[in-house]
């Protein structure tokens, strides 16, 4: 498999925080999150192989714009370079 052969889909909106992930995260419930859904398929098939969902804090990240931007997907060194960006390790 190579990186040419996979189809990458991101799509970001934000949401609330209710009460399960509001204390995952340690905020009050209505906290504003990013919640992004990621989606990867081989070229060849039409289904994905791949369903992700992972939440940001939104106010946490909000320093970099571009971690805003689901166009900028997918990110060279992934979340962990996203947070770096703003100061989180």
């Amino acid at each position: 498999l190579r990186a040419d052969d996979l189809v990458f889909h991101a799509e970001y909106r934000e949401r609330e925080a209710s009460g399960e992930l509001a204390e995952a995260f340690g905020v009050p419930e209505g906290t504003a999150l990013l919640q992004r859904d990621f989606r990867t398929r081989h070229s060849a098939e039409p289904a994905p192989f791949s369903l992700v969902t992972s939440y940001l804090v939104r106010d946490m990240i909000a320093a970099n714009p571009d971690l805003l931007d689901e166009s900028k997907e997918p990110w060279p060194g992934g979340t962990q370079h996203q947070l770096h960006t703003v100061g989180i390790e």
